[in-house]
């Protein structure tokens, strides 16, 4: 037991966890084992995303979209896609990400999820709406929108 607290442990603050943990969301494991990555990025992200560049933000906010955009795909051509719990975390994951990024992450965010929605189909609604979720968004959303609308 004590083994593998030290490798979570190890894990959690290594610079390659990042990409280890997008890899284990694109790859076809159980959702237990891919629950765990996207915690582990949540922790990454509450702790270290303001260290990071803003390109290595950049290009870690577009991997963290790869697993949704595969499993959006693999909803559409019956292959397996995310377990809904782990699309939740993963999008509590970019949503942090975005909100701790600036206007111009939290406008692609948005966009974004505008884009997942018009799919209209159960699954691009539903991730839709976890990509929104994110109570710090929720006044950029409302600033968004007015413009938008305005």
């Amino acid at each position: 037991m004590r083994s593998c607290l030290s490798t979570v442990s190890t894990l959690c603050v290594c610079v390659r966890a990042w990409s280890t943990c997008t890899t284990l969301l694109s790859s076809p494991l159980d959702k237990r084992i891919q629950f765990f990555a996207a915690n582990i990025l949540l922790s990454k992200v509450r702790r270290e995303w303001s260290s990071l560049g803003s390109s290595n933000q950049s290009s870690m906010l577009a991997a963290l979209m790869k697993p949704l955009q595969q499993s959006l795909a693999a909803h559409g051509s019956g292959g397996a896609p995310l377990d809904s719990v782990v699309v939740n975390q993963l999008c509590l994951v970019i949503g942090s990400a975005s909100s701790l990024s600036g206007a111009d992450a939290i406008t692609g965010l948005l966009n974004h999820a505008f884009a997942v929605a018009a799919a209209g189909t159960p699954a691009a609604v539903s991730m839709a709406l976890s990509l929104l979720s994110v109570r710090r968004l929720l006044h950029h959303v409302a600033v968004f929108l007015f413009r938008r609308l305005t």
